[in-house]
């Protein structure tokens, strides 16, 4: 499934519940990801994603989430598969995990810590960052 244009528009809208500044949530609640390149980007990475062959109880690992753009689209479009962020910086984990948390999104989680902490990558059926 492509990520349509409305879709691209709206790209990191769901994370305006992970801030607390009413500016910034209300920014990104209007219009998503505030700069096209993290769109492009994340676009791309959830089309490629989803070309693939993955089954429906996947363990999804993104090594270096950011903003977790992309997992909260997968999260979205994919109820089934179980997404994981690792996030060295704690501001963007902080809010990616609120959002999560106020979003109700029980099948995705946040882990706060450096890639090099993950014990192993073969419990993930897909992982890429």
């Amino acid at each position: 499934m492509k990520v349509s244009f409305w879709k691209f528009l709206r790209l990191g809208a769901n994370q305006w519940r992970g801030y607390s500044d009413i500016f910034r949530k209300t920014i990104w609640l209007l219009f998503g990801v505030p700069d096209i390149h993290s769109r492009i980007r994340n676009a791309h990475v959830i089309n490629a994603i989803e070309n693939l062959d993955i089954p429906s109880d996947a363990k999804i690992l993104d090594l270096g989430c950011g903003r977790a753009i992309s997992l909260f689209h997968l999260a979205d479009d994919h109820s089934d598969w179980k997404i994981f962020g690792i996030e060295f910086d704690e501001e963007k984990y902080k809010s990616c995990n609120n959002a999560a948390i106020n979003g109700n999104y029980q099948n995705l989680k946040f882990i706060y810590g450096s890639i090099t902490e993950i014990k192993s990558s073969n419990q993930y059926n897909f992982s890429f960052r």
